[in-house]
């Protein structure tokens, strides 16, 4: 006699791997750079994610970076399921989201993540919802290599697969043998060739979610060094290199490196971690073949020490190598963050980001300028006593009678002293004003990268000078002709005297 059980099972179908897949509506409101007290328009915008067996659902953190609004509709689902976001990584643009309602995790399908890489040429299937349809999209394609990925933020080992990837895929699963072996997350547009896309490998994905496990993601661990090729014979004999010696030269940050680092440069790197590295800076992992170096870094420098093998004065040395978190940099990175401002008269000052740089530098009309321009040159430096962060004047200074004679700037001019201190940051900059006993306050830019407005061809350095006394008679005008609530942002709010 068979059992209920058994014909339950019988006449059920079984869950696919795809049906683990998810659309992801994201409601965004990206910050408004012109116009740093208010946020740009909503835009609604989608993506796709997957259901984890860990219980875990994971895409990309640029489908839902800045979402004021997150809704998962399911493979096969009728009915949207509001959700929030837990954690973000941008360097490996991944996100871990959480529906509202936990019985999401009893009604749809699961699938198991592999942190083994597939072999290159074998065959994968990328699932998710591009554009044209709420309906799951499938493709099939192969691994073509692996590559050693900078872009849009992200930094690390990718697989190139040769299945279509569009807008809408990013942040859904590719499936191999019944399990998901990474996330979707790029597409190459600018080759010349169609059907290259990206892939974040699954061990790239479990190293995220076990870094949120605690509830706090740290990020990945990186070395302050750039390198070349050492191929060139008369490189290498300069060097003291044999003829079976392979290696790539190093070079410490040109920006900021750690104290008492151990590197020095022209030092050549012959092995990472007991992985020897070629004269192109590649190793050889036993799944992926060869990849570049950099690779091993956030593995075998976890702990905050990296083993390299270098030669040095034709002398081969053991070193342990500090790798660091975050590199100290005088511009904030926002990630998801929305930009810090204080309001003085017509001018609005802002602490200068990383996200307003890339828009900036984006900019046609600004190219021939910008290699000049203090705000890019300070972009990589560490802060000092001096200055902590680069705090600049906005694109436009705001109507009214006491910005009489004054342009606005046609670039973010980079602020250095008032009444002839040096500013450290916006706080900085806030608490002097709001303790202002001077009559007049005299705002003093720097000379580099500067040109007129009226006139592009002529050098336009342009300082300020206000009354501080009209200044704030004329505040509650000044903002409420521009429909502006509050003169600072909310961070500034403990050195606000009201």
């Amino acid at each position: 006699m068979i059992s209920a059980l058994l014909i339950s099972a019988l006449v059920l179908p079984q869950a696919q791997p795809e049906d683990s897949a998810i659309k992801v509506f994201s409601t965004i409101r990206e910050p408004d750079f012109d116009r740093p007290w208010a946020k740009r328009k909503p835009v609604e915008s989608f993506g796709s994610a997957v259901l984890l067996s860990s219980g875990l659902i994971v895409t990309n953190a640029h489908v839902v970076d800045y979402a004021q609004r997150v809704e998962l509709l399911p493979n096969g689902a009728t009915e949207r399921y509001e959700a929030e976001v837990l954690h973000l990584s941008y360097e490996d643009d991944l996100a871990l989201v959480r529906p509202l309602d936990d019985s999401f995790f009893e009604e749809f399908p699961s699938i198991e993540l592999t942190t083994t890489l597939p072999a290159p040429g074998s065959e994968v299937v990328v699932a998710g919802f591009p554009e044209g349809g709420d309906e799951l999209s499938k493709t099939t394609g192969n691994v073509n290599r692996y590559v050693y990925r900078r872009a849009g933020g992200f930094q690390g080992l990718a697989l190139q697969v040769d299945a279509s990837i569009n807008e809408g895929n990013s942040g859904g699963p590719v499936f191999q043998d019944g399990k998901v072996i990474g996330i979707a997350f790029q597409k190459n547009k600018s080759a010349r060739t169609d059907n290259i896309g990206y892939v974040i490998p699954g061990e790239t994905v479990q190293r995220f979610l076990d870094d949120a496990q605690d509830g706090e993601v740290e990020g990945t661990r990186s070395l302050r060094v750039s390198w070349s090729r050492c191929e060139n014979p008369v490189m290498r004999k300069h060097l003291g290199m044999s003829k079976d010696q392979d290696g790539v030269i190093l070079y410490p940050s040109s920006h900021w490196t750690p104290e008492h680092f151990a590197i020095q440069p022209l030092d050549v790197l012959l092995e990472i971690a007991g992985h020897s590295v070629d004269n192109y800076g590649r190793i050889e992992l036993s799944d992926a073949g060869m990849v570049e170096w950099e690779y091993m870094v956030p593995w075998a420098g976890a702990s905050g020490v990296l083993p390299l093998t270098i030669l040095r004065n034709k002398e081969v040395l053991q070193l342990e190598v500090e790798t660091i978190l975050e590199v100290p940099s005088r511009v904030v990175r926002l990630e998801g963050r929305y930009p810090s401002y204080y309001i003085y008269g017509p001018v609005t000052f802002v602490e200068l980001s990383a996200e307003h740089l890339a828009r900036f530098n984006g900019n046609i009309m600004f190219q021939n300028q910008i290699s000049g321009w203090p705000g890019i040159l300070e972009s990589g430096q560490p802060p000092t006593p001096e200055y902590q962060r680069v705090v600049s004047a906005n694109f436009n200074l705001l109507s009214h009678r006491i910005a009489k004679g004054y342009e606005s700037p046609l670039a973010l001019p980079v602020l250095r002293k008032i009444n002839g201190v040096s500013i450290k940051d916006l706080e900085h900059l806030a608490s002097i004003l709001e303790n202002m006993e001077s009559e007049t306050v005299f705002f003093e830019f720097d000379s580099r990268g500067r040109h007129s407005v009226r006139n592009f061809d002529r050098e336009g350095k342009q300082d300020f000078v206000f009354d501080h006394k009209e200044v704030l008679r004329t505040r509650e005008e000044i903002l409420e002709e521009a429909g502006i609530r509050r003169y600072y942002s909310k961070d500034l709010a403990d050195v606000i005297q009201d």
